[in-house]
């Protein structure tokens, strides 16, 4: 009896310099990588094995060789780099609460109409203001960005849902990449691998980011009103380590900035 092939895909696993590597070396042999990038075949093979530590000479070839674009390079290098710590989730959430400064930053935004969140760098909801909360309904309950988009909630409010897994899959790539051994990147895989399309984006795509360009917009469907909306995003640091502000611009036909109600 001939044997059905298996459609068992591989979890998603903590970045590693040996992974990438072989994603990024894709359909060619060892052989043609060591012709393109001038790496011996017998080094390319260690690297991806995890048994060489490739000095910065060899990086640069690999680099070059691959045709890597600027921020795959640098999660190359991230990946060389000792990882970083984060600040506990809970931790940050307290030191927002605590904050007057961020608090009074969201309440004009608020009253701005822009809608605004702070999150850790592996996106997890520390506190959003309500025009965000309307436009990503039960984000606070689900607690972080990537189980909200790979999840049932956003089945019927992102309009552009495919983008939006890619984006935020190749963003935990690079923030997993630099804080590979927290707590926290192991517990957000643990909840992301149950999802096959999860796995099969973060096996399959070599994108890297580390932010979103303004023109990549977000596009969603008021959930009450079911008016499309298109924001540009932007994100920065603020006075409080490990804590990042997101912002939502809405957008009218025109392309220009407009104000929202909740009404």
């Amino acid at each position: 009896m001939s044997r059905k092939p298996s459609t068992h895909r591989p979890q998603a696993r903590v970045p590693t310099l040996s992974d990438f590597m072989i994603q990024v070396r894709g359909g060619l042999s060892r052989r043609e990588a060591a012709e393109i990038t001038g790496v011996s075949e017998h080094y390319i093979r260690n690297i991806e094995d995890g048994d060489r530590h490739p000095k910065a000479a060899i990086v640069a070839q690999l680099i070059a060789g691959y045709g890597l674009n600027m921020s795959q390079a640098l999660h190359v290098r991230d990946l060389l780099a000792p990882p970083l710590d984060l600040t506990p989730t809970e931790t940050l959430k307290e030191q927002v609460l605590q904050s007057p400064g961020l608090l009074d930053h969201l309440d004009l935004l608020e009253s701005k109409g822009v809608l605004a969140a702070y999150v850790d760098p592996l996106l997890n909801v520390l506190l959003l203001n309500k025009h965000m909360v309307r436009a990503y309904p039960r984000l606070d309950v689900v607690g972080n960005v990537a189980p909200w988009i790979f999840g049932p909630h956003s089945r019927d409010i992102l309009t552009d849902r495919g983008n939006e897994k890619d984006q935020v899959v190749a963003l935990l790539k690079a923030v997993m990449g630099r804080h590979r051994d927290c707590p926290q990147t192991i517990h957000l895989l643990r909840r992301l691998r149950p999802i096959p399309e999860f796995n099969r984006i973060w096996n399959t795509r070599t994108r890297i980011a580390y932010g979103r360009e303004t023109t990549d917009y977000l596009r969603w469907r008021d959930q009450f009103t079911k008016e499309p909306l298109t924001a540009s995003i932007y994100s920065t640091d603020v006075e409080v380590r490990d804590v990042v502000l997101y912002l939502a611009f809405i957008k009218d036909d025109a392309g220009m900035q407009r104000n929202i109600s909740m009404s």
